[in-house]
């Protein structure tokens, strides 16, 4: 049983399995997990905003402020994942994500103790560990408190929280460097260290609320040997799926992190938008990307019920696809700021892909793996988007174009050859995906 959730038989009534009733904790529940999401976002991205103090003061270099900024959270956060995801299928998913959020909040705070290079790329370390822990555990439970029918709006929900994220980060942190600026700030600190404090201690606050939310209790994990018999061979009796579907994944990210990067250079570059405009204009065009997470989930929904089949690889697929031409678009055939924000209008609204893929890994994938499945994911899209992505526009952007004036050619050679690379991916996991479906089904799993 579900605490404070109600189940019915599924309505097919072919399965075993009861099926989750959508109740008023259901949407709580995602609430708070979004809440989390949109804290963890802001955490990891504040510090873009504030890479000449923190090189100032320290006297870092770029290459030092890069590895800061990228590869000390991406590396550990990557890492920890499936760790995590393990954890979350072993012990209780509630207390993972407390301690967790508590973790990285706690972690972000340290940031602003700092005082050298290895003390602030320590405690961002940290910050990747705790963040680790929230997205298998989270998305798991929520797979718990909705039907299947019904997961690709629930997750889409939660997953709008990383462009939510994004965009507060960007459009919130001026301000409040300007405020702390203003105000002086603490004694003895500089203005970015007491930026990380603030924004770093609510999370403490916002950690017990986790305990609101219900979990399953997890009866067929009894033991610890329960719960780790069968992963790696379920792997590998379907790689079939995991191998094409997760490298898809990781070339869609790789598109987004290579645009996440970049876009603010192309922005100044070649487009000649102030720097003091840059953050706004990004903000503003990423919050699309919250229609474009309820809307995706909503429409797999709909075409669930529809009985389309294959219905989450089929919208991945043309998602990805129009994502990719409009991706082209903007740095083929823009010829203005305002027709290169239409063509990133339509990428952000088509780009988000978490909220449908994670509902599929939950409908093959055994319930005892979902959290270490979606950690899979997780490693898929950060280990391989966020380290290679930004790296392979700067390598084409330098060495094939020859200089920085080129990113925009950068960021196209990058878009043409990962879309289609993860359109066939996609393709070439649809049989084995729906013969996992068909198999969970008829398990009652």
């Amino acid at each position: 049983m579900l605490d404070g959730a109600a189940t019915s038989v599924n309505e097919d009534g072919k399965s075993g399995r009861p099926e989750p009733v959508v109740t008023t904790i259901s949407w709580i529940a995602i609430a708070i997990l979004l809440l989390m999401t949109i804290l963890s976002y802001i955490d990891r991205n504040i510090m873009s905003l504030m890479v000449d103090p923190i090189k100032a003061d320290l006297g870092l270099d770029d290459i030092q402020m890069s590895l800061l900024l990228g590869f000390a959270f991406a590396l550990f956060y990557a890492m920890f994942s499936v760790p995590m995801g393990w954890a979350a299928d072993r012990f209780p998913r509630r207390w993972v994500i407390f301690l967790g959020v508590g973790g990285w909040s706690l972690a972000t705070a340290a940031c602003g103790f700092a005082g050298s290079f290895g003390q602030l790329a320590v405690a961002r370390f940290a910050v990747g560990i705790g963040e680790a822990a929230l997205t298998p555990a989270a998305y798991a439970i929520v797979g718990e408190l909705f039907p299947r029918r019904r997961l690709g709006l629930a997750l889409g929900i939660l997953a709008m929280g990383t462009a939510a994220g994004s965009a507060i980060a960007f459009l919130i942190g001026g301000p409040i460097i300007a405020w702390v600026d203003h105000v002086g700030g603490i004694s003895g600190f500089a203005t970015w260290q007491v930026v990380f404090m603030l924004v770093g201690l609510p999370g403490l606050l916002i950690a017990p609320l986790i305990f609101i939310v219900p979990e399953k209790r997890r009866a067929h994990v009894t033991t610890h040997a329960q719960a780790d018999q069968g992963f790696f061979p379920w792997i590998g009796q379907n790689w079939a799926f995991i191998v094409p579907f997760f490298t898809a994944i990781s070339f869609a990210g790789i598109i987004s992190y290579a645009l996440g990067a970049w876009l603010p250079a192309y922005l100044t570059r070649t487009m000649g938008v102030d720097v003091s405009k840059v953050g706004l204009t990004i903000g503003s065009i990423q919050l699309l990307g919250i229609i474009g997470f309820v809307a995706g989930g909503w429409f797999v929904d709909w075409m669930v019920s529809r009985g389309v089949r294959d219905a989450h690889l089929r919208y991945l697929i043309g998602a990805l696809a129009l994502a990719g031409i409009s991706g082209l678009g903007a740095f083929l055939f823009a010829d203005s700021l305002n027709a290169l924000l239409i063509w990133l209008a339509l990428f952000y609204l088509t780009i988000p892909f978490t909220g449908p893929a994670i509902a599929l890994v939950q409908i093959v994938a055994p319930r005892r793996f979902h959290s270490r499945t979606i950690a899979i994911y997780t490693l898929a899209i950060n280990m391989v988007g966020m380290m290679a992505g930004p790296t392979s526009v700067a390598w084409f952007t330098e060495e094939v174009f020859g200089g920085p004036q080129h990113v925009g050619s950068g960021i196209t050679a990058v878009f043409a050859i990962s879309v289609p690379l993860a359109l066939i991916c996609f393709i070439l996991s649809i049989p084995a995906a729906r013969r996992m479906a068909e198999r969970q089904a008829l398990a009652g799993d």
